[in-house]
C-alpha cells in the first residue's frame, strides 16, 4: 500500500499521501524508519490505522511533535 520509500513503478508521494488521507490507513511496515515521517504527523488526526512494524522507531507517545494520536 503506501510505504514511505517510493519504489520504482509505485505511487508518487502525492498519490501516497492522498491515499493515506482518504483511507485513514498508513502502511510503513519494514521501511527502516527511525522516526515517523512528517507527512504522517501532519495527518495524525485522520489516521485510523498505522502499521509501522519492523522499523527502528524510538520512544513513541500518544502526543508526537504536538499532534495527538490517541483520543
Amino acid at each position: 500500500m503506501g510505504c514511505c520509500q517510493g519504489k520504482p513503478g509505485g505511487l508518487s508521494k502525492a498519490e501516497r499521501d492522498s491515499r493515506w488521507r482518504n483511507t485513514g490507513i498508513v502502511g510503513l511496515r519494514d521501511s527502516n524508519l527511525k522516526e515517523l515521517p512528517a507527512e504522517v504527523v501532519k495527518l495524525a488526526v485522520s489516521i485510523r490505522t498505522l502499521d509501522a512494524t519492523h522499523n527502528r522507531l524510538g520512544l513513541f507517545s500518544a502526543s508526537y511533535h504536538g499532534q495527538q494520536f490517541v483520543n
